[in-house]
């Protein structure tokens, strides 16, 4: 006798699918764009225990880390980077929604942004903070090469760009506004004897692996460096950009070229120490006192692109929003 044993089949609710937060994940989002937990609450206009809670919560979700402390502030590790363009797509998803929903003509203005990736740390959290501003303004934004950023604003693929460089005069239909200006930099390991004071040992930069970020306007001035300095070809290395060259310097894997306020953070906390490159032009002028005095010397300027096609008044909210990241009016 055969004997048939019946499977007993539940008839209750199918289990509920557990997907992210969308809070959560833009709070991974502004962590990542802010560099810490404090700014991200202060962009978020929240306290910093609920942007801690918040990572909580999606960190239960994940079976690997999200995030990471360091020296510079809290970083994601490739897990929580893999979210990111999710939560980009997230943020622009409820953006769309609440244009929908807002009453005609209440809208937020929109701009495609393009942003170099070596003042990403001096204007993220204004770029993040935006939209929620009494005159708001919808910033999309694209990281890239200034060269890149420029084609695409003559192309109209972008709307603006923020960059390090810009054509020489005037273009039709494109307007150049220089907004101020930053410092190019020789960046070190605090204590290993190659900047010492502001003024950099060029004998021991010789002996060191230039680290550069990636294809940039930075990048050409670190191999005009390593020209000058006589380094071989084999100790010149590109990497992915400045993340990248600031993590190899902390990590001791050579000096680096960047722009002094990318390590603002790091040499305040004393973990990174910088020289201007006019100390290093030749042997004997690191010994010159007054060489990392003069601030034109290693200077590059910061320039906004803005297509003459953008609406007048996303243009100026824009050049206003700027502006005041970089805390220096317009020099025309």
């Amino acid at each position: 006798m055969h004997y048939v044993h019946n499977v007993a089949m539940s008839d209750g609710p199918d289990p509920v699918e557990r997907l992210p937060d969308a809070e959560h994940l833009l709070t991974l989002l502004a962590v990542a764009d802010a560099g810490n937990e404090s700014n991200a609450a202060e962009v978020l206009g929240v306290g910093q225990s609920s942007i801690n809670r918040r990572l909580a919560s999606l960190q239960q979700l994940s079976a690997a880390p999200l995030t990471k402390r360091t020296a510079s502030g809290t970083r994601l590790t490739p897990a929580g980077s893999a979210l990111l363009p999710y939560a980009r797509d997230v943020r622009e998803a409820l953006r769309s929604a609440a244009r929908l929903l807002a009453p005609e003509g209440t809208a937020p203005l929109r701009v495609k942004l393009g942003l170099s990736p070596h003042l990403l740390p001096r204007l993220a959290g204004s770029l993040a903070s935006a939209p929620l501003a009494p005159e708001p303004l919808d910033i999309a934004y694209l990281e890239g090469a200034s060269a890149e950023l420029l084609a695409a604003v003559r192309a109209e693929r972008l709307d603006a760009a923020l960059t390090l460089w810009a054509p020489a005069g005037t273009e039709p239909g494109l307007n150049a506004l220089r907004l101020g200006s930053d410092r190019v930099v020789i960046v070190a390991p605090a204590g290993t004897g190659f900047v010492t004071g502001r003024k950099a040992n060029a004998a021991e930069l010789r002996r060191s692996t230039l680290l550069l970020p990636g294809n940039s306007h930075i990048s050409s001035r670190g191999r005009a460096l390593a020209r000058e300095l006589g380094t071989r070809a084999a100790q010149v290395v590109e990497l992915s950009g400045p993340a990248a060259v600031r993590s190899a310097v902390l990590a001791g894997k050579g000096v680096g070229v960047m722009l002094e306020s990318y390590v603002q953070a790091e040499t305040t906390a004393a973990w990174l120490v910088t020289a201007p490159l006019a100390t290093i032009q030749n042997a004997e002028v690191a010994s010159d006192a007054n060489v990392g005095d003069h601030p034109s010397a290693d200077s590059v300027h910061i320039w906004l692109l803005i297509n003459d096609s953008v609406p007048e008044e996303a243009a100026q909210r824009l050049t206003e929003l700027v502006s005041s990241s970089l805390g220096t009016p317009a020099d025309g």
